[in-house]
Formats: C-alpha cells, structure tokens, sequence
C-alpha cells in the first residue's frame, strides 16, 4: 500500500485485519450476556443499561464496519496495482502471483476481517432487538404486578 492507502482508525491509529477482529471480539462480547437464556427477573433499570452498552457498541461498530471496508479497497488496490505493474513489465503469470503473495494474503485478510465485522454488526442488530423485546416484557411485568 501507498502512504495515500493506508487506513487510520478516527484516532490516527493504522488499521490491520487484527485490530478490526479485536474490534469484532468486543462486540460478541457485548452479546454474550448471560442472561438472556436464564429464566432471571430483570429489572427495567437491568435491562436499560443493556440496552444502553448495546447503544454504544453498536456506535462504535459502525466506524468498525466502515474502517474495515476501507482496508479491505486498499488492500485490494495495492495487489491489483502490483499485479499490474508486473504485468506490464512483461512478469509471466506464476512469477506475478509469487511475487504478489504477500498482497494478497493482506487482502485476504482483510476481507476476512471485513466479513467478521459485518457479521458482528447483524449479531449485534439481532441482540438489540432481543434486548428490546425483553425490555417490552419487564415492563409489561411490572406494569401488572404493580396494578
């Protein structure tokens, strides 16, 4: 990649497959609470902090998402520039994807990346949507119970 492709988090930090699926670990961990498949009684004020994490999470992932999308181009850039490059230098074709290996495996993982982190964004759409409709029955619950 050139000095104009590479791809900084909003804090100027470079971006690399690795630092997007540390991003997409965090996220499963937001939708790895407990309990959800427990039989537990929640509270509102229980249910609305995880409602708010979610929030956040999902505002946080949208930069991940988006961040990961932009290496997953420039990685993609950089081997076609290369291959190009050696191409019109005459390189035949096995010496042009020997000599692009390292490229590719970059954009290989970052599309991999890129896949994880748009997986971890419909996982996280699903969990707020779970978290919304528990949210919809504590309510109901202490509605009633307290009428």
């Amino acid at each position: 990649m050139t000095d104009l492709d590479v791809v900084t988090w909003p804090n100027g930090v470079v971006v690399d497959a690795a630092t997007v699926l540390r991003e997409v670990d965090a996220v499963r961990a937001v939708c790895a609470i407990a309990w959800i498949d427990d039989s537990t009684i929640l509270t509102p004020d229980q249910v609305a902090a995880e409602l708010v994490q979610a929030s956040q999470a999902a505002a946080r992932h949208l930069v991940v998402t988006t961040v990961a999308a932009r290496l997953k181009r420039a990685t993609s850039r950089a081997l076609q520039d290369k291959r190009d490059d050696l191409t019109a230098r005459g390189v035949s074709p096995l010496e042009v994807r020997r000599q692009t290996r390292d490229e590719k495996r970059a954009y290989d993982e970052a599309a991999e990346a890129a896949e994880a982190a748009r997986r971890a964004g419909n996982l996280l759409s699903d969990h707020t949507s779970r978290l919304q409709s528990i949210g919809n029955r504590v309510d109901v619950t202490y509605r009633v119970g307290g009428a």
